[in-house]
C-alpha cells in the first residue's frame, strides 16, 4: 500500500484559509446531523469532538439558520446559541481543530414557524412553498 503523504504530498502540509491555519488539509465538510434540536446539545458535541480526535483539520457545521423567518434544525440567530458554541470551541480545542459555520436563510423557499409569508429579496413567491401550503 502507497504511503498517502508521498503519494498526496500536499494532504499533510499546513493551508491558511482567510487566516485561519489548518495543520494539514483534511476536512470535514458541512451536513446535516440532525443532532441540534435548535441549540449545540451532548451529542453533537460529541461528533464533532470524535472528529478532532480522529486529526481532521477542520470542521464545517452544518446549515444554522440567521433569522426567524427561516427555521432549522440549528439556530444561530439567537443568543441562547453562544453557551452551545463556546462549549463546542473548548471541547475541539485541545484537538487544533478549526471549526466553520454554514449559515443559511431559505429566503423564498422558507416556511416561518408563525405563519407570517417567507422573506426574500425577491417579490416572486416561491413555488414550492405553493405546493407545499396546498398539500
Amino acid at each position: 500500500m502507497t504511503n498517502a503523504g508521498s503519494r498526496y504530498p500536499h494532504v499533510f502540509s499546513p493551508l491558511s484559509v482567510n487566516g485561519a491555519r489548518l495543520k494539514h488539509r483534511i476536512v470535514r465538510t458541512a451536513h446535516g446531523t440532525n443532532y441540534p434540536d435548535g441549540f449545540v446539545n451532548e451529542r453533537f458535541l460529541a461528533f464533532h469532538e470524535a472528529r478532532a480526535r480522529g486529526r481532521a483539520a477542520l470542521t464545517i457545521l452544518e446549515v444554522a439558520s440567521v433569522h426567524p423567518t427561516s427555521p432549522g434544525r440549528f439556530v444561530a440567530h439567537d443568543d441562547r446559541a453562544v453557551p452551545g458554541y463556546r462549549t463546542l470551541m473548548e471541547r475541539v480545542a485541545p484537538y487544533d481543530m478549526r471549526v466553520f459555520q454554514q449559515l443559511w436563510h431559505g429566503g423564498a423557499h422558507s416556511l416561518p414557524r408563525d405563519g407570517t409569508p417567507a422573506w426574500s429579496a425577491s417579490p416572486v413567491p416561491s413555488i414550492e412553498i405553493g405546493a407545499f401550503r396546498s398539500r
